[in-house]
This record gives structure tokens, sequence and C-alpha cells, in this order.
């Protein structure tokens, strides 16, 4: 018979996988490479809760380091909670309407959450 087989998780190991964030991040596009992530966060958290009612919760946000193209920049988003997920998700909402010069992105099917 086969005997049992312990896996030892490594400290390492588990806080890599305790500093991962539970969604995909989505991304914002610009068209410069010149970007004030804060600045941006900000206005789109109350563009939605101005014109949409929706409470956008972030864990964090941070500009990409790898280039698109020489004079663009990508804003990555991980958000909190599934509704925050879903708000970024729908296609609905218009993202677009409350800035002229981004395009916002969705995370990759095939890493979306199976509780959603």
């Amino acid at each position: 018979m086969n005997s049992p087989t312990i896996i030892r998780l490594t400290d390492e190991a588990k806080v890599f996988a305790q500093s991962r964030f539970p969604f995909s991040p989505f991304i914002l596009r610009f068209p410069t490479p010149h970007i004030h992530e804060q600045k941006i966060t900000d206005e789109l958290c109350k563009f939605l809760k101005d014109k949409k009612q929706l409470e956008l919760e972030l864990t964090g946000y941070r500009k990409s380091s790898t280039k698109y193209l020489a004079n663009e920049s990508d804003l990555l988003l991980f958000v909190k909670t599934s509704q925050s997920f879903s708000i970024l998700f729908d296609e609905k909402i218009g993202h677009n309407q409350f800035s002229d010069y981004h395009i916002l992105e969705h995370p990759l099917e095939q890493f979306l959450p199976n509780f959603l």
C-alpha cells in the first residue's frame, strides 16, 4: 500500500500565498508614460460613487513595470471584494465616461473566480 503523502509548506510558500490578491488585476491603459496613480484611482472611485452610486473597494494599485508600447503606461487595479470585481467587470458601467484618456481592460477570463 502507498503511504499517505505529507505536504509541508515552507514559510516562504505561506508568505507568497498570503501576499497574493484574491482577484486578477484590472488594467487601465493610458496613452502617456507619465501618470499619477493616486489621482487616477481617487477619480475613478469618486466617479463610480457620484455618478453610479457604486462603492469601489481596492486593496491596491500600482503602475505596471511592463510596457505595452513606449508611449503608454498601464495602471493595475486590485479589487478587495467580489462586488468591486463585478463593478469593474460590468461593461455597462461606462468607465470611459469618467476620463477621456484610458481604456479599461478585463482580466483574462480564465482567471475569473469560480464564485462569481
